[in-house]
């Protein structure tokens, strides 16, 4: 993977599914973007890669957050085209008045990658940081949460000779669905008029070394009780291909109990491999 194009594919894959995903989200008649980040990345070279990346929109009220984690570690030769985007609107202007509601919020994540495991030596003055036996297979982990709707996704990747990849991935909080006149401009509960969250996460790798993919749903009414549990695991030499959407309905109601109710989905346990 050279430097191409790669950059404007990766943006255009961000603007599709901006507008596929999110729709009337970031086209509708929002007046204010109390949150925008936007990160374009281009890096490519040969040596140890420690990125850690975690967003969320609304880390102090967990029942409305959306999250994205990632984490990629690794020795040996890197080339990646990241696009992260953020966006959180508070104020729309609608048929009824001006309403303020915490229930448009979107981050859109893009990565086309390739990773090979080389060992490295990189010393600091007389100190060495890192050498052949020290060297860490590729590792890199997605993890997407809407607790909106009490959902998760994952990719990870793990002792990995090599990865090339692309994933596009995104976690979505939709305006409301409609106008109330009898609403009050000032309540921001979103019980009167519902949204609609979503996450996706659409994977196009080939890997050598552990692959996962992992999908939960939880209960809307008792976030506790899981709904969906998808989880896949491939060691070897592997290609993968996911299309993975979850919509639904969000009344604002979900429950939080101070606990971490929404985890990211987990490996299979292979101690019990020979089961099978």
């Amino acid at each position: 993977m050279k430097k191409r194009n790669i950059t404007i594919g990766v943006a255009i894959a961000i603007v599709a599914l901006l507008f596929a995903g999110t729709g009337t989200a970031l086209a509708g008649r929002a007046t204010v973007n109390d949150l925008y980040f936007l990160q374009e990345s281009m890096v490519e070279g040969t040596g140890l890669v420690m990125v850690d990346k975690d967003i969320s929109t609304m880390p102090w009220n967990p029942a409305h957050n959306l999250e994205t984690n990632l984490h990629i570690h690794g020795c040996g030769d890197y080339e990646v085209d990241q696009v992260i985007k953020v966006v959180t609107v508070r104020e729309y202007n609608t048929s009824s008045g001006n309403f303020t509601r915490n229930v448009s919020q979107t981050i859109d994540y893009c990565e086309d990658a390739e990773m090979t495991f080389k060992p490295v030596s990189i010393k600091s003055g007389s100190m060495t940081l890192i050498d052949d036996e020290s060297s860490i297979k590729w590792k890199e982990d997605l993890c997407i949460k809407n607790y909106q709707i009490n959902t998760a996704m994952r990719a990870k990747y793990t002792d990995a000779d090599y990865i090339k990849k692309t994933i596009v991935s995104n976690v979505t909080c939709l305006e409301p669905t409609k106008s109330d006149d009898k609403c009050d401009p000032w309540n921001n509960k979103e019980t009167v008029v519902p949204g609609c969250g979503l996450v996706k996460m659409d994977i196009l790798s080939t890997v050598s070394g552990a692959s996962h993919v992992g999908v939960i749903v939880r209960d809307m009414d008792d976030p506790h009780i899981t709904v969906i549990r998808v989880s896949e695991d491939y060691i070897g030499n592997f290609t993968l291909e996911k299309k993975m959407k979850v919509k639904m309905v969000k009344t604002g109601t979900s429950k939080d109990d101070g606990d971490e109710w929404l985890p990211c989905p987990w490996e299979s346990d292979w101690t019990c491999a020979g089961d099978c």
